[in-house]
């Protein structure tokens, strides 16, 4: 009876044994899934990584791109508001040598009437 106790304990530990390792190999390909997906997951955000790195370095790019666009529009922009106040001036310029000439020709015409009114009674006096 001994050895039929002891072969019944070595068939529980037998059995046991491959419970244990049937329990090992179940948990070995969860993990294995696990790892995996994680493996993928890593991946797919690393591929993310790389496409939003290049879209952050063409953004950049293109930033310094238009800050030249628009620095060289604020330059033309500067430079057009000198000729704009350069060519106020010379119309305000223009204006009062206008008023200056109109003023001349006025008394120049209240002289010639003048002088004509003079002539006129000079000669029938």
């Amino acid at each position: 009876m001994s050895s039929d106790f002891i072969l019944k304990k070595e068939k529980e530990l037998h059995e046991a044994f491959e419970s244990r390792c049937l329990e090992l190999e179940r948990l070995l390909a969860v993990r294995e899934q696990s790892l995996t997906e994680s493996v993928n997951k890593f991946n797919h955000l690393r591929d993310d990584f790389q496409y939003n790195l290049t879209l952050l370095e063409a953004r950049d790019n293109e930033i310094v791109r238009l800050s030249g666009v628009v620095k060289a529009a604020n330059n033309n922009l500067l430079v057009k508001e000198n000729e704009i106040k350069s060519l106020s001036q010379k119309i305000e310029l223009l204006h009062l040598k206008d008023s200056e000439n109109s003023k001349n020709q006025e008394k120049q015409q209240q002289y010639i009437k003048v002088t004509n009114i003079s002539l006129f009674i000079y000669i029938f006096l």
